[in-house]
């Protein structure tokens, strides 16, 4: 649990640093060169998205191995429910809570293309299923072959687990049609600049 916090935090922090210099210049170009419309919502929830990715990135690739540390090879486990069975074979809190974060992990980002995007499910299933590939084939190749081998077990299961927990949240954002619809946020912001007077 320690290490996903720090994970976190550093998600967070990152997302801090480069969301400044990301989303300031993006919300000064909205006012100056799109006639001051603006969506609070839709700018507040891809602050938000931002800083999730950056803690998912977090958690499945920090922190990296220590320089000089000697990784043996590539590793992998294919056999699918071999998580689960492991669980019920050997019960433990941390057994479980692993399968339960996996499924967690990406539930907001199904949920994120659902009411943001307004996505179909089989779209979501394909998008949530290429992020967890992307994260599995970078921990199986020791982050793209930044290292010689895997510091992160590349797992058939969490395939499986991130991919339902895209679906999931899209699920559970559809069911939640109490939500506004985010056009309603839509504004028109007026950028009062100083008026440069030409004298001929």
């Amino acid at each position: 649990m320690t290490v996903w916090a720090a994970s976190i935090n550093n998600g967070f922090t990152i997302a801090i640093v480069y969301g400044i210099l990301l989303f300031l210049p993006t919300l000064l170009g909205t006012m100056l060169f799109k006639g001051g419309r603006f969506n609070i919502a839709k700018y507040v929830l891809n602050i938000l998205f931002f800083a999730y990715m950056c803690c998912v990135f977090a958690l499945v690739f920090l922190p990296l191995p220590a320089a000089g540390t000697q990784l043996s090879g590539h590793q992998i486990q294919l056999i699918p429910g071999y998580s689960v069975y492991d669980a019920a074979k050997n019960p433990s809190f941390s057994a479980v809570a692993q399968i339960l974060f996996n499924i967690v992990m990406t539930m907001p980002f199904g949920a994120y293309l659902k009411y943001y995007w307004k996505m179909d499910m089989k779209k979501i299933t394909v998008l949530s299923f290429a992020l967890t590939l992307f994260i599995e084939v970078g921990q199986l190749t020791g982050l793209f072959f930044l290292y010689s081998g895997s510091y992160r077990l590349c797992d058939v299961d969490d395939l499986i687990c991130n991919t339902l927990g895209g679906v999931l949240g899209a699920w559970i954002a559809a069911k939640c049609t109490f939500l506004p619809e985010l056009e309603r946020f839509e504004r028109t912001i007026r950028l009062f600049l100083p008026r440069v007077s030409h004298r001929h």
